[in-house]
Formats: C-alpha cells, structure tokens, sequence
C-alpha cells in the first residue's frame, strides 16, 4: 500500500505532501513490523545454524566409527 501511494506520488506532486504526512505518522507502526521480520529471520538463521552444528557432530561421530574399525 505504501509503494503504491509512493508512486502515485511521484506521477502527481501534488500529492507530496499528502505523502509525507502519512508516511510519518507510518513509521511508528512499521518499524515494529520491520523488527518482527528481523527478528524472525535472526531466528531462522540461529535454529538452522544449531541444526546443522547437530548434523555435522552426527557425520563426524560416523566418520570416526568408521575409522576405528
């Protein structure tokens, strides 16, 4: 919805200042939203980290098994 009013307000300025009330009054409630987003994609990248250090503790436990035979 923002890009959107973005645009139209680059093809009609005089829609600029329109533009520029709303998105102030905008950026109180998506700066929360970009922080979730962040701060699930943190998440994401940590239980994926965490699984593959478990994957690879796995493999190299096989490798040594095989090795000690």
């Amino acid at each position: 919805m923002a890009l959107a009013t973005f645009i139209i307000g680059l093809l009609n300025p005089d829609t600029t200042k329109a533009l520029i009330a709303t998105s102030n009054n905008e950026v109180g409630q998506n700066i929360y939203i970009v922080l979730i987003i962040n701060l699930i994609i943190w998440a994401g990248i940590f239980f994926f980290l965490m699984s593959l250090d478990q994957k690879v503790k796995k493999l190299n436990e096989r490798i040594q098994s095989l090795f000690n035979k």
